[in-house]
């Protein structure tokens, strides 16, 4: 696969759409199009920034580490953690996040990683915790600059949940939230890929899985 080829085609596809995305686009986007789900972080700056995020975000590949589900019906939303860079090296080799959650597995794997850096081992670990941009230390992602994030998946969005590659809409300056692009947003070759390759995970632990 070509993942920068495919990471521009998607750019290219999902800005095309921007300006002509409907009322009820905007709000499936923004995870809005169920009732329940319209009241996550309701009181919170970034929900009156997630339409301004999604119409001025940029696309970038994630990898998701974790996922924690709870009680909630299918159309509510599940709590993800995920690393992702900024950096255009990830868009061409983003198997490098592949190595960064190596890297976080065997720090976890350390008790003794959660008295020298406690907060990077509670983020990483605790049911409750919602790391918002969270750089990683130099030695955990590879020299680069890397970010631990908390992110809702949403049944309507994703029709399951894959651990490793995702696409996700972020902008720092815009808001601390990332959003996963949906997958019927998404180009086709991207789409049966993810498909093709859909494994069900249920974990409360960073997982190995192939991209």
């Amino acid at each position: 696969m070509n993942y920068l080829t495919l990471i521009n085609k998607t750019r290219e596809s999902f800005n095309a759409s921007k300006n002509n995305l409907s009322k009820n686009e905007i709000r499936y986007l923004c995870g809005r199009s169920d009732f329940r789900s319209s009241f996550i972080d309701l009181f919170s700056f970034r929900y009156f920034r997630k339409k301004k995020l999604i119409l001025e975000g940029n696309i970038y590949y994630a990898y998701i580490i974790r996922i924690y589900r709870s009680s909630l019906s299918q159309e509510d939303a599940i709590s993800s953690w995920l690393i992702f860079s900024p950096e255009s090296v990830f868009d061409t080799n983003p198997e490098i996040y592949q190595k960064i959650n190596d890297n976080i597995l065997k720090f976890i794997s350390d008790k003794e990683n959660k008295k020298r850096n406690r907060k990077l081992y509670d983020a990483l670990t605790l049911e409750l915790s919602e790391p918002r941009y969270l750089e990683l230390d130099a030695e955990l992602s590879e020299g680069h600059l890397v970010y631990l994030s908390f992110a809702y998946l949403r049944k309507n969005h994703l029709p399951n949940v894959k651990l490793g590659l995702n696409i996700v809409i972020a902008k720092q300056d815009i808001s601390n939230e990332i959003i996963y692009l949906p997958l019927n947003y998404c180009v086709e070759e991207y789409r049966n890929n993810y498909l093709n390759s859909l494994t069900e995970y249920n974990t409360k632990r960073p997982q190995k899985d192939n991209i």
